[in-house]
């Protein structure tokens, strides 16, 4: 395989175009740029019309940054408008596109939800699991399982994602990492459809081909028969970093068996990386991964002296006392005043920012309120109060007993009554879906009728209704203080005002403040 893949060296791979074509593209050697560069190939040499072009990225970011770079007048990327492609996009957007465009095919109707919340998920899961007689700890396995599109799942995972599908079709909704999966489903039963999309991707353009997943793959597959000419994919193995979520580099490894005839070209010039930093991390890939696909040493633009040094930390507090040490030694003697430290995750931010404290050092974490608790629970709130659907109402269901304010045990506890007391209490909200998955009554209804038979329901009515009428009354102090109870958030009143005055900046307001 190694040998089969080995690239060529083309710095303008853009103009190539006997495709099926690959591009490896390394850090900083300007991927974005050539696909920019393509679409205006596209439109300007070959009068290839827009309409038949599509470009699928990663992130969302990544949309509006071709979008920006298409749009860029005096750029040598710059394409007019009225001949930039329509469909820029990730390739969720494409799989909602093509399900809401044949939404009464898969039995949902149009306007379909699609849920990407983790906390909802996660209450949905478990759920599920309940209702099909397993456990918590088989909905936590179940949801391992579906974030990571694993094949092999067990049957019990299997189970529980049926009933999963169940509670969202009865939502009208989806789950946002079924989006793909949906839409392969519809283009493979609508011969009509998969055409019309087909036309619409004669020239497909795929971004971070590494990450993609076997759903990913199989859309582009599909979209690109008999139109494989006009496949331009860029991507880096080396660069493949959505293992946790199913990407796998394989598919880019196997780029020439599945597409036969195909060109692998490299971009080999690197003009924002560091060659000690990109050279520190290559020596690494190259170690530990024996099936990465071999390429040319990269050519670098900005050499930089010096070693990147490693530190080996016990602890992860160890680690931030060592980053705030570093940083104001070097603050002290002049030697810089602007740091970047990056964190594989927020859950490592407070450690570190404890530590630039102590030494003294301002800085900034680079969030604003609005990746904040208070801000999710807030908008969630929004949601429920404007528009109490099955969903949002489980959601706010969930941000209740996630809060402590009820009866129900927290997860994690060890004593065998508090597990059982546990299983007991999440039995009970998990089988208030069944009046709902019948078509006879909505979440929201079928709680308030429990509450006049179940205490534990009725904990859970008291403190959302409470927080209705209190929103309903425009009586802000009471309804902060109904919040305040219900979810534990907010640990300050100034906090609760911020977060309100934002959300009321977005489009549909909360309700009048006093």
């Amino acid at each position: 395989m190694a040998e089969a893949m080995k690239p060529i060296v083309c710095e303008s791979p853009y103009l190539e175009m006997a495709g099926p074509i690959l591009v490896l593209a390394g850090p900083g050697t300007g991927k974005t740029y050539q696909l920019a560069r393509r679409i205006q190939a596209l439109v300007d040499s070959q009068g290839v019309a827009p309409d038949e072009i599509t470009v699928i990225t990663f992130t969302r970011e990544a949309a509006l940054g071709m979008r920006g770079k298409l749009n860029a007048q005096g750029r040598p990327e710059y394409v007019e408008p009225d001949k930039q492609p329509r469909n820029i996009m990730t390739m969720h957007a494409l799989g909602h596109r093509i399900i809401e465009e044949n939404a009464r095919v898969i039995g949902l109707n149009q306007d379909v939800s699609v849920v990407s919340d983790k906390v909802l998920k996660g209450a949905l899961m478990r759920d599920a699991a309940l209702l099909v007689g397993l456990t918590e700890s088989d909905a936590k396995r179940a949801l391992r399982d579906k974030e990571t599109a694993n094949r092999s799942a067990c049957d019990e995972s299997r189970r529980v994602h049926e009933q999963y599908a169940k509670l969202l079709r009865a939502c009208n909704a989806i789950d946002f990492d079924d989006q793909i999966e949906i839409a392969c489903q519809i283009l493979e039963g609508q011969p009509g459809v998969l055409e019309q999309y087909r036309a619409m991707t004669r020239h497909l353009l795929v971004d971070e081909y590494q990450d993609i997943n076997a759903d990913q793959h199989r859309l582009i597959r599909l979209l690109s028969a008999g139109n494989e000419s006009g496949l331009f994919a860029v991507g880096d193995d080396d660069q493949s970093i959505y293992g946790f979520r199913g990407g796998d580099p394989s598919y880019i490894r196997d780029f020439r068996s599945d597409y036969l005839g195909a060109q692998i070209l490299q971009l080999q010039v690197s003009r924002r990386c560091l060659k000690n930093i990109l050279d520190c991390a290559l020596t690494v890939v190259t170690q530990y991964d024996s099936s990465r696909v071999p390429k040319v040493a990269p050519v670098y633009t900005e050499p930089e002296p010096g070693l990147v040094k490693v530190w080996d930390c016990p602890s992860d507090s160890r680690e931030a006392e060592l980053i705030a040490k570093a940083i104001y030694a070097k603050s002290a003697k002049g030697e810089a005043v602007d740091f970047f430290v990056l964190v594989p995750s927020r859950n490592y931010v407070k450690t570190i920012t404890r530590a630039l404290t102590a030494k003294g050092i301002v800085h900034d974490v680079g969030t604003s309120s609005e990746s904040s608790p208070e801000w999710d629970a807030l908008t969630t709130l929004k949601q429920w109060l404007e528009q109490p659907s099955n969903l949002s109402t489980r959601h706010v269901i969930e941000l209740i007993v996630a809060a402590g304010t009820t009866s129900m045990p927290r997860p994690g506890v060890r004593r065998a009554d508090k597990q059982a007391a546990r299983q007991d209490y999440a039995r009970e909200i998990a089988e208030l879906w069944t009046p709902v998955l019948a078509g006879t009554e909505t979440l929201v209804s079928n709680l308030e009728r429990e509450a006049g038979s179940s205490t534990k329901i009725k904990e859970i009515w008291e403190l959302s209704d409470a927080m209705r009428t209190a929103h309903q009354t425009d009586d802000t102090p009471a309804f902060l203080s109904s919040v305040r109870g219900a979810l534990q958030t907010f640990p300050t009143i100034e906090s609760f005002y911020k977060c309100l005055e934002m959300l009321e900046a977005t489009p549909g307001r909360l309700g009048a403040t006093k």
